[in-house]
């Protein structure tokens, strides 16, 4: 997930660059907004197909196991905790939000 946030952040980057470069609502910054929003959208697939395989790989592996509950926290404290901004950044770019919530649309007896 952090590659295909990271990358998403890479285009826009680049599109937002040439669009300042444009005067609004011409051509040329009609079609970088509409390459914008394709970028975005196809982003948010990936993302959605991301948490729907892991999700699938965990409760799998919860089902084989015999996992009866599982337990899940707020994941703020370990990023308030940690000081390093290496340590910070698997975490900011994770959307535990969508990890959570597929989760309890594949909640098979957990």
């Amino acid at each position: 997930m952090r590659i295909i946030h990271r990358l998403r952040n890479k285009k826009l980057g680049e599109l937002q660059k040439k669009m300042s470069h444009c005067r609004k609502d011409s051509k040329q910054w009609k079609k970088y907004n509409q390459a914008k929003k394709f970028i975005l959208s196809k982003s948010d697939r990936q993302f959605k197909d991301t948490a729907h395989k892991s999700t699938k790989q965990f409760v799998d592996l919860c089902l084989k196991e015999q996992v009866t509950n599982v337990v899940i926290g707020n994941p703020d404290g370990v990023q308030k905790k940690s000081k390093a901004k290496k340590e910070k950044r698997p975490l900011k770019n994770y959307r535990i939000g969508l990890l959570v919530k597929s989760i309890k649309s594949l909640n098979t007896n957990l």
